[in-house]
């Protein structure tokens, strides 16, 4: 659906939680800022082995065209798996 680029209204409204439901908010928030970070991490951490990968550094040196986009993809495919990352998300969480 394309956006609207007419008028927008949008109204704030402040949160007043009771002293219970602030510490709760806390940890919900510090939980999800962890799990976020540790993603983060892991995905830099990721990032950092395969562009250390010789196979990575092989086909940075290849000219623009199909040979290298295979090549990449090859480094790619055993390096950055989705359902790793997800894994993951479920070990932070306590």
């Amino acid at each position: 659906m394309p956006r609207s680029h007419g008028d927008q209204f949008v109204h704030t409204y402040e949160l007043l939680p009771s002293p219970t439901q602030a510490r709760e908010l806390d940890i919900c928030l510090r939980l999800a800022r962890d799990i976020y970070n540790g993603c983060l991490r892991e995905g830099q951490r990721r990032l950092g082995h395969v562009r250390r990968d010789p196979a990575w550094l092989l086909a940075k040196l290849l000219p623009p065209g199909k040979a290298r986009r295979e090549a990449f993809q090859a480094v790619q495919a055993h390096a950055a798996q989705t359902q790793a990352l997800l894994e993951l998300v479920r070990r932070l969480r306590p």
